[in-house]
């Protein structure tokens, strides 16, 4: 049973991010580190629903790469080690042998020309071989400029993206903690310039969690949250504490609040050895107050919104509603239904442009959590394509759904799959459509949610 059959409230964060976009879909387990030893270096998307209308130190040698095994990287096996390559993967390939005949087999200038054709690779679907390219252009760059030069870090996002083509979450994470290690070292703790890479990693450990990829979920949480602090951290010490951008930080520290307030953990044996897991004491203290903790982060967004002269009313009275949502999706609706109530008032004194910001923040029912747009960044593609359910419902004034009705599907859904998404339909709060200050029933609701089969 997978992480979200044991928490019906789950499809939210997939009926969710049906406002935002299609994401690319990943293993049937959604429906529903530093170089080592084998070959990894370090540092996660969803299934998604669209609405139908509209780490130990890396050694000096890569074992991943090993020696170089000539101009392709090495052998590979299966329809793709018989296709010929491409012309601009050939052009690649001649220029990387010229350099090999000329300098060698670690000459500085092959890590450019195997990243040209590791991408060229990529950009045929052949992964595989794109792969071993790349991890012999990052071990020849290592033996070049050491361990932690940055002109690697292009390699490893590619070498992410084919990781995560392959479904090979494991090697995923480990590159996506390589790529901060080096940020890290080059620019140091409280550096800016770490902001980045720990947004790609705080968000891969989050969407980790969320889409079950693999390792121990309470970890991929509890990670995500401490990264989520640091960023707000650096951007306190780097900006001043009411920086505008610490509140896209808090935002996505509240969505990690959230599954920890309602983080199921695996049944366990009666007896247990050895070393306890994180979810044994310490991380308790963070699930019991993860409440509190998300409530606190959300209400200093809406705090940073008031105070920052350049917000909009739009980000006024939407930092209001994701409070209130917080509210909602723990039950508590009087207090949701007062906060939605002051975020309308706002948006509905914002004169001109008040239509467009009611229509944006009350217009139609919003499944809860709203995932943050940032976390698309951490939704690699994976090489399955999607099979998809166009489901039609009612949400009640409550922000409940009803009535649900399977439209169309493609391939035909199994029984199996229609149940699991109606349960997890009907166990998902809402924030409701409003119309003149009050939460309204809303008919008609269509959502196409997307799988693997």
């Amino acid at each position: 049973m997978n992480r979200i059959d044991r928490n019906a409230g789950e499809l939210a964060r997939a009926l969710a991010l049906c406002c935002l976009c299609l994401a690319p879909c990943v293993s049937d387990r959604s429906l529903a580190a530093a170089d080592t030893a084998s070959g990894a270096a370090p540092d996660p998307a969803q299934t998604a629903s669209t609405p139908a209308e509209a780490a130990a130190e890396p050694t000096a040698v890569d074992a991943a790469a090993g020696e170089p095994t000539g101009a392709t990287g090495g052998t590979t096996s299966g329809s793709d080690a018989a296709s010929p390559p491409s012309p601009a993967a050939q052009r690649h390939l001649e220029a990387v042998r010229a350099i090999e005949d000329e300098d060698g087999a670690y000459a500085p200038g092959l890590p450019q020309q195997l990243l040209g054709l590791g991408l060229a690779y990529q950009q045929e679907g052949r992964h595989a071989e794109a792969v071993e390219t790349l991890n012999r252009a990052a071990h020849i760059s290592r033996v070049n400029e050491g361990l932690y030069n940055a002109g690697d870090i292009p390699i490893l996002e590619h070498l992410i993206e084919s990781y995560a083509a392959l479904g090979d979450w494991e090697q995923v994470d480990n590159r996506y903690q390589q790529v901060f290690r080096i940020h890290h070292r080059n620019y140091g703790e409280h550096d800016a310039r770490l902001l980045p890479a720990l947004q790609k990693l705080s968000s891969w450990h989050l969407r980790a969690y969320i889409d079950d990829m693999g390792g121990e979920p309470l970890n991929h949480l509890l990670t995500a949250r401490n990264l989520f602090d640091s960023s707000v951290q650096i951007l306190q010490e780097n900006y001043g504490p009411v920086d505008a951008r610490i509140a896209a930080a808090l935002r996505q520290r509240a969505l990690v609040d959230y599954y920890l307030a309602s983080y199921a953990p695996p049944a366990q044996e009666d007896f247990s050895f050895g070393a306890e897991t994180a979810e044994q004491p310490a991380a308790q203290v963070y699930v019991a107050n993860s409440f509190v903790s998300g409530r606190e982060a959300l209400r200093r967004v809406v705090e940073l919104r008031q105070q920052d002269g350049n917000s909009t009313e739009l980000e006024r009275s939407r930092a209001l509603a994701e409070l209130a949502d917080w509210h909602q999706l723990f039950n508590r609706r009087q207090t949701a239904l007062r906060i939605y109530q002051e975020a309308w008032t706002l948006g509905a004194q914002a004169g001109e442009t008040s239509p467009r910001i009611l229509a944006s923040v009350f217009g139609q029912p919003l499944a809860l959590p709203v995932l943050p747009a940032e976390l698309d960044a951490a939704a690699p593609a994976t090489a399955a394509g999607p099979a998809w359910i166009t489901i039609r419902f009612a949400v009640n004034e409550a922000g409940r759904a009803q009535d649900v009705e399977v439209i169309e599907s493609s391939p035909p859904a199994a029984d199996k799959h229609v149940s699991r998404l109606r349960k997890r339909l009907l166990g998902t709060a809402f924030r409701p459509r409003f119309d003149a200050g009050q939460p309204v029933a809303t008919s008609d609701v269509a959502y196409r949610y997307t799988y693997t089969p």
